[in-house]
């Protein structure tokens, strides 16, 4: 009897020795995705692998998944909760994301939409991002959609609206350093005289800069600019590339050309932080007027939100520009704003300290009716002379030529005199 027991138990170990051998030596299989119709990556079925930007349209944009929410206090709060959760993520979305940063974002938005726990408030929320997709090219476009939609929520609840320049009073994206004291912020003035609250340098909306933190060793952007336009409203633009902090150099090869739209372009002499704060609160404006009204903005639209923020702020800010820009209902326009915030539109332009040196030249050899290629060899040759005599101008030369194309960026180097153009 035990001599049986003891041949059983032999063979039930090698029949569990045999299946563990089974199972472990078998090919892997990987389950269906739920959009497939059966089969395997690469078994000839018609799944898909795993990709993000190949995720079906359906499972992006389909119906909301959760029923209705009754109950009204659970739904008050689920949407409290997740606008903090909605805006702290445009905040702290990157200034110039990777197109993965701008996929992965959209994505998100897209799948947020579907899942929201709030079944009625999930559909209209879709509905909202047919109308007015999301816009994910940087942090500024993020944060003025992300405001624009919230708006439009409140108007079917009939709640306050938002200014969207005040955003990050009520949803505070927590970029400041933990363990500061938060009271005692400054404020600086914005667009519509807007008192935007500032703690530890930069306000809560990750947009807006406090100007007189950031002049403390202030790096000044001593440069010339200069701008020109040809009679096929081609606007030429043009500056050096030296940063100076009193006589030392900071940087020889910064770039004084910032976008503000597609087609319209800041040249920045002074200070560095105070122009780049300009430049950023009107790049978010235009942005947030190209969504609202469908449509890119003007020159001239840029220029006076240019100057307002200025004007307004003149006895605090060390601030020179001169806009540039393409639109189709003016063509070709320039603009200069020198330092206490007047507007001027003008043919050509110059400022910064190289532009002292240069009258002589600029009036000698500036001609109406030039063309394009005449226009850019006048900005460049009027460059050169600047850097040959100002010593806080100097490096290469960067330009940027604006067409209904777009903008066309030149780069000439001091070691081959700046007559070839790099790439």
């Amino acid at each position: 009897m035990a001599r049986r027991q003891h041949i059983t138990l032999m063979l039930v170990g090698v029949m569990f020795f045999l299946a563990m051998t089974y199972f472990l030596s078998s090919p892997t299989r990987i389950p269906n995705e739920p959009w497939s119709k059966g089969g395997s990556p690469g078994s000839g079925g018609n799944s898909k692998p795993v990709d993000i930007a190949g995720v079906p349209e359906n499972i992006l944009k389909g119906g909301s998944i959760a029923p209705k929410l009754e109950n009204a206090t659970a739904k008050a709060e689920l949407g409290r909760a997740s606008w903090k959760l909605f805006h702290t993520m445009m905040a702290r979305f990157p200034e110039e994301p990777s197109k993965d940063d701008s996929l992965a974002l959209k994505t998100y938005i897209q799948l947020f939409a579907r899942l929201y726990p709030c079944g009625d408030c999930a559909s209209h929320f879709q509905k909202l991002l047919e109308k007015y997709p999301p816009q994910t090219s940087s942090r500024n476009a993020a944060a003025g959609w992300a405001c624009f939609v919230h708006n439009q929520v409140n108007k079917r609840l009939r709640k306050e609206e938002f200014d969207c320049n005040k955003i990050g009073d009520f949803y505070d994206c927590g970029c400041g350093e933990e363990g500061k004291d938060k009271k005692g912020g400054k404020g600086i003035e914005g667009r519509q005289g807007v008192s935007i609250e500032v703690e530890e340098g930069l306000a809560r909306d990750g947009i807006h800069v406090d100007m007189d933190r950031l002049k403390k060793g202030e790096v000044n952007v001593e440069i010339l600019l200069l701008s020109a336009i040809s009679p096929a409203d081609t606007p030429a633009t043009g500056a050096d590339s030296r940063t100076t902090t009193g006589a030392y150099i900071a940087n020889r090869v910064t770039d004084k050309l910032t976008r503000v739209a597609d087609t319209i372009w800041c040249c920045r002499s002074g200070s560095a932080a105070d122009t780049q704060a300009v430049a950023d609160i009107v790049q978010y404006q235009l942005g947030l007027f190209h969504m609202m009204n469908g449509k890119p903005p003007t020159t001239q639209t840029a220029a006076a939100i240019f100057q307002e923020i200025c004007y307004k702020n003149k006895d605090r800010l060390s601030a020179g520009l001169i806009i540039a820009g393409w639109d189709e209902r003016h063509g070709g326009q320039v603009y200069s704003i020198p330092l206490g915030g007047s507007l001027h539109k003008q043919s050509y332009a110059i400022g910064g300290s190289g532009s002292t040196y240069i009258y002589g030249y600029c009036d000698a050899n500036w001609k109406e009716g030039m063309e394009e290629a005449d226009a850019v060899n006048f900005v460049k040759g009027a460059l050169a002379e600047a850097i040959k005599w100002d010593g806080s101008s100097g490096g290469v030369i960067r330009m940027v030529v604006l067409t209904a194309k777009g903008a066309d960026r030149h780069l000439y180097l001091p070691d081959s005199d700046y007559k070839v153009r790099h790439q």
